[in-house]
């Protein structure tokens, strides 16, 4: 039996959706510059970079050699790692635009000049048309698909840079008069050293405490019941949910001693009555006094036909 080799598209696949993804979020590189208008760096910042035209990578590629090769050849000194030169090429720190990654290898594939400014547009549109042939003839197409990878992930990151923090609820402490606590997004490098984003803890702008996610969300809870519940002089009163989760009762039974006490249908709804109140102004549903629910669920039985 013959075995049969077919290509395997998954990878095509994968680069031709990040292309895809980088030609559809550029559309967006514009409004970001317009967003960052009063960036320290420059007007615009990094979106105002990614929005400007790049040189031929291979034309630069030559002018470094040749100013390296003039270096070593005029300069007198043996140790040249302390020359302007080196100290010029230690400050790069490899960070390229999106579209200098794309015409890196569009060079490559074309082998000619455009005579044209290449854009983001021109080179994925390339790009994909050339994916098939370079998936069967170019050996460094895990490269190139890497670099694709890379330069998607860098163009998601500057626009998410714009995002603003998430507000969270009303920090609990009573000297921050209500301030809410926020969270932000935070670079962190992913499990293929590529940056990524996560949350940041929540934090109170004010009183500068945090707190993680679980423990936010345990505070939220407590919080919550805390708005249930109303000490008016020495009797407790709380919510229909309080009440029933206190008296482990339902909460159908208690909302029936409430309509039953106003009807005053029998003996018991007039001995244990059970009447709501509106404690705080403006909540819709009444308190009920916890220590009458108590009272009623342990009544005797034998007391009250």
């Amino acid at each position: 039996m013959s075995e049969t080799h077919e290509p395997q598209a998954a990878p095509v696949v994968k680069v031709a959706q990040d292309l895809r993804a980088i030609e559809e979020l550029f559309e967006a590189v514009l409004v970001q510059a317009v967003h960052k208008a009063n960036d320290r760096l420059m007007p615009g910042g990094e979106a105002m970079v990614a929005l400007a035209s790049v040189g031929s990578p291979r034309e630069w590629e030559e002018r470094i050699e040749a100013a390296e090769h003039y270096h070593l050849a005029t300069c007198e000194r043996l140790d040249h790692t302390r020359c302007r030169y080196a100290e010029h090429a230690a400050d790069e720190d490899g960070h390229e635009p999106i579209l200098q990654t794309l015409v890196f290898w569009t060079e490559q594939a074309r082998g000619y000049d455009l005579d044209r400014r290449p854009t983001i547009a021109t080179e994925v549109n390339f790009l994909r048309g050339w994916l098939n042939w370079a998936w069967d003839n170019l050996p460094e197409f895990d490269d190139f698909a890497k670099d694709v990878r890379s330069a998607k992930s860098r163009l998601e990151n500057l626009l998410m840079a714009g995002e603003r923090a998430e507000r969270g609820a009303p920090c609990m402490y009573d000297e921050c008069k209500g301030a809410r606590v926020m969270r932000k997004l935070e670079p962190y490098r992913d499990s293929g050293g590529e940056k990524a984003w996560r949350w940041s803890d929540w934090h109170c702008p004010r009183c500068k405490r945090s707190w993680d996610e679980d423990r936010y969300a345990a505070n939220v809870a407590a919080a919550h019941w805390s708005t249930q519940i109303e000490m008016v002089g020495d009797e407790t009163w709380c919510s229909v949910k309080y009440a029933a989760r206190q008296a482990e009762l339902p909460e159908s039974t208690i909302r029936a001693w409430v309509t039953q006490t106003k009807k005053q249908e029998r003996p018991v709804d007039r001995e244990f009555p059970i009447v709501t109140a509106c404690v705080v102004l403006g909540r819709r549903e009444g308190f009920v006094c916890l220590d009458h629910i108590l009272a009623r669920r342990d009544r005797p039985r034998g007391k009250v036909a």
